[in-house]
């Protein structure tokens, strides 16, 4: 079993997950595979489950992965990449 400590380590991956967000992607992937019952032979129901699937398998990583991005980069670096490339790098593009 594995001690609070390491669960609390990856804790914050998750922190953008809100029961909003969760009713969210659940209500948008009932929509979609009620919008495409007809054209497919599945039935309703395997296509949710399959649209759950990839909804909440996306949000998890999506939300994961903003977490570890927003950890390597300050938010002023990340909100304005021009500015990191510093003046040299107006040379560097075609003048079209």
């Amino acid at each position: 079993m594995s001690s609070p400590a390491a669960v609390n380590r990856y804790a914050h991956l998750f922190e953008g997950l809100t029961p909003r967000r969760v009713l969210l992607v659940t209500f948008l992937c009932v929509w979609a595979a009620a919008a495409i019952v007809w054209f497919f032979a599945n039935t309703y129901l395997d296509l949710l489950v399959s649209a759950l699937c990839v909804g909440y398998t996306s949000m998890i990583l999506f939300t994961a992965a903003t977490n570890v991005r927003g950890q390597r980069l300050p938010r002023w670096r990340s909100r304005s990449p021009r500015s990191s490339w510093g003046p040299s790098s107006a040379r560097c593009w075609p003048a079209w």
